[in-house]
């Protein structure tokens, strides 16, 4: 049996180890901000949907001169090309009269009036301005319950 007298090729073992527990620590940390990434917190696009909501009807309401009668009406989704089914089940929307006071709820347009600091983290995000045509001016509230 030969004994090694000189341990000085051993040093390749351990810059070989090092290597290898680099790759290791490259790949694990990887996976894990792949899944991190993947699974973590969900994308809320209500704000931006909301927005889209209001701008198609405020466009809709100046471009066909539109009055809360006609919203009433259910030509309304017909004339601003909306859907019903989806309107009432993932959107909300409020449209009000300014000098008449008179008001019109798509949904539960209720849950946009919170108070800034005591918004649930569940509640729609809204967006709303003013609208102006020959029928008066309006006030529209639009927010979407969509996660």
């Amino acid at each position: 049996m030969i004994e090694m007298k000189s341990k000085n090729g051993r040093m390749g073992d351990w810059a070989m180890f090092s290597i290898f527990l680099f790759f290791v620590i490259v790949i694990a940390g990887g996976i894990a901000l792949g899944t991190s990434i993947f699974f973590g917190t969900g994308l809320n696009y209500g704000e931006s949907e909301g927005a889209d909501l209001y701008n198609a009807v405020s466009k809709c309401m100046e471009d066909k001169v539109l009055g809360v009668e006609e919203i009433k009406d259910a030509d309304f989704y017909k004339t601003c090309m909306l859907d019903k089914e989806i309107l009432f089940s993932y959107f909300t929307l409020r449209i009000e009269e300014k000098s008449a006071g008179r008001l019109i709820n798509f949904g539960n347009a209720e849950a946009c009036l919170f108070d800034v600091e005591k918004i649930p983290k569940n509640a729609p995000k809204c967006v709303g301005g003013k609208v102006e045509n020959g029928k008066g001016e309006f006030i529209i509230i639009a927010g979407s319950r969509q996660k």
